[in-house]
């Protein structure tokens, strides 16, 4: 008998035996055994993930849901994390993603939102659910004016509808302290009323009275100047050769940040290039400043749109390079349901940037939101070759506009943020948005993401390229802890447009005054337990769309109020 200890798995051994005298003589061998040695066998893998933790929602708004969560573990490690709404598989994303976008939702619409973590056994773990709304749809903005009837360019909604101004042709007076301009003008000054009329202010505040009915505002707002004047306690106009250098209180990130003359134009700005980059890759010419510290403030800047302005939207679809080597850009791709079509817009044939997984990726393609019409067997019309996809992703398409925040950025801060940011308007599939619309969201601070996108409104149109928009934002903090109604405001005045148009009014944000932070990139005035203003902020910033061609807006114009601006009378 004879064992052999030393086989190897998954191989062949033979074996042969001789005999042998006492004298040492061989006998001849025998016949060969042949023993082909089994692969070796391991025990399978049945232990399951344990669950993805601390499931939430961090930005809520009306077509909307983002997602994050803690990682689940596993002892041969997490290889996919299935998202799904409402029972359905809506996403699958590799093992280091810890977050997701739910888009294309209904506004006012509960869903169950699940999230589950698989390994490479196959092995599904418990699911984390939560169950969340939708926000409610934004009411289109209006507004109104009228040279003849008695009107208020303050939103009635707005918290300073108080500061209602007049100005009449016949005996009149106005008066201001606290820094607020005088509300007539002696160029243009237009009249409702014949009745003598009188207003004053305080502190950015008015009031007015009549002996008859209040009168239309002046129309000498001029379209083409907002001249700082009285009321503005910062005014940077670099048309007029301003530099972005410190001045009353107000600081840029960068004194050397370029100022350029606007291509076709008589006007100079800041200069905000995007450069050209893949779907899915950001770009970030973003500056930051220092403002004189305040509960309540009125921000204005002069926004240049680009001529070749363009908002695009785009859909990872993941396959294997392997099957997708002869495919190229303009390609169209039939989608599972064997109806929809989507354009490919780049193709990934090796992980780029924050994009991690191969694939096609689809300009924004119909039922974009989909994993039913995008997961499964692709035919490539154009070259009639067929794929398997395993995934899809939509792409960030919110752009930044600007920000503004009390002792530390977004989940950085104790207390409050606020941004504006736009995003793509609807556009035929296969092509880029010639247009965006602008909304704002906040944090209500104790280091909070900022949340539901609100207002979704009208900011840039094809007819704005080469022109500019001037942004006025106004932000108060509550009053009090609890209190409940900080203020957040925005009005745009198109250039050939003599008045703001408001399209944000909310009076009753959870903006808590609260003392500095303990991030260690939190910021202060006065002592660390005092109740921290608004003093930080940002302009332009991230484009999370990206742009398929160098794009760039110029910034000619940035003033800063603490008190009501004359010009949105």
């Amino acid at each position: 008998m004879f064992l052999d200890t030393a086989v190897n798995p998954n191989a062949t051994h033979r074996y042969q035996v001789k005999a042998r005298d006492a004298a040492g003589n061989l006998s001849p061998a025998s016949g060969e055994l042949v023993i082909n040695v089994p692969p070796l066998v391991t025990a399978r893998d049945t232990q399951a993930p344990t669950a993805p933790g601390s499931l939430r929602t961090t930005q809520i708004s009306a077509s909307s849901l983002s997602l994050s969560w803690l990682p689940a573990t596993d002892d041969t490690g997490v290889a996919v994390y299935d998202v799904l709404l409402n029972g359905t598989v809506i996403a699958s994303l590799t093992s280091t993603t810890t977050n997701y976008t739910a888009s294309g939702l209904r506004p006012s619409t509960s869903y169950t939102v699940t999230v589950r973590a698989r390994d490479t056994s196959g092995n599904v773990s418990l699911a984390a659910t939560i169950q969340v709304s939708t926000a409610v749809a934004a009411a289109p903005s209006s507004s109104s004016s009228s040279s003849s009837s008695s009107s208020s360019s303050s939103s009635s909604s707005s918290s300073s509808s108080s500061s209602s101004s007049s100005s009449s042709s016949s005996s009149s007076s106005s008066s201001s302290s606290g820094g607020k301009s005088s509300s007539s003008s002696s160029s243009s000054s237009s009249s409702s009323s014949s009745s003598s009329s009188s207003s004053s202010s305080s502190g950015g505040k008015s009031s007015s009275s009549s002996s008859s009915s209040s009168s239309s505002s002046s129309s000498s707002s001029s379209s083409s100047s907002s001249s700082g004047g009285a009321g503005a306690l910062v005014s940077y106009d670099f048309s007029a050769g301003n530099t972005p250098a410190p001045k009353n209180g107000w600081s840029f990130a960068s004194s050397t940040w370029a100022v350029l003359p606007v291509p076709g134009t008589a006007a100079k700005g800041l200069v905000f290039a995007y450069d050209a980059k893949r779907p899915g890759d950001y770009a970030w010419p973003e500056l930051r400043f220092t403002m004189p510290p305040s509960n309540e403030l009125w921000l204005m800047f002069r926004l240049h749109v680009p001529t070749n302005y363009e908002h695009r939207a785009d859909t990872l679809i993941s396959i294997p390079a392997s099957s997708i080597q002869n495919w190229k850009i303009g390609d169209q791709v039939r989608g599972t349901d064997g109806s929809s079509v989507g354009l490919i817009s780049d193709v990934v044939l090796a992980p780029h940037g924050e994009i991690s997984a191969t694939g096609i990726m689809l300009r924004n393609p119909p039922s974009a939101w989909d994993n039913r019409v995008w997961v499964g067997t692709l035919h490539n019309i154009s070259r009639n070759e067929a794929a398997v996809s395993t995934a899809r992703a939509m792409i960030g398409s919110n752009n930044k506009l600007m920000s503004l925040w009390t002792d530390g950025y977004s989940w950085r801060g104790l207390g409050s943020s606020l941004a504006l940011e736009f995003w793509p308007k609807s556009a035929p599939a296969g092509t880029v948005s010639s247009g965006s619309d602008l909304a704002i969201h906040y944090s209500s601070g104790n280091y909070t993401v900022m949340g539901t996108h609100m207002g979704h409104s009208t900011f840039i149109t094809a007819s704005d390229r080469g022109k500019y928009i001037d942004v006025m934002v106004r932000a108060k903090l509550s009053t009090s802890a609890g209190a409940k109604n900080g203020v957040l405001e925005t009005w745009l005045r198109r250039e050939g447009q003599s008045k703001y148009v408001q399209i944000h009014s909310i009076t009753n944000a959870d903006m808590d005054p609260r003392p500095r932070g303990n991030d260690k990139y939190a910021n202060w005035v006065g002592d660390p337990s005092d109740l921290q203003p608004f003093q930080r902020g940002y302009l332009m910033g991230w484009s999370n769309a990206g742009y398929d061609t160098k794009t760039t807006f110029y910034i000619s114009r940035v003033e800063y109020f603490q008190q009501f601006p004359g010009e949105l009378k």
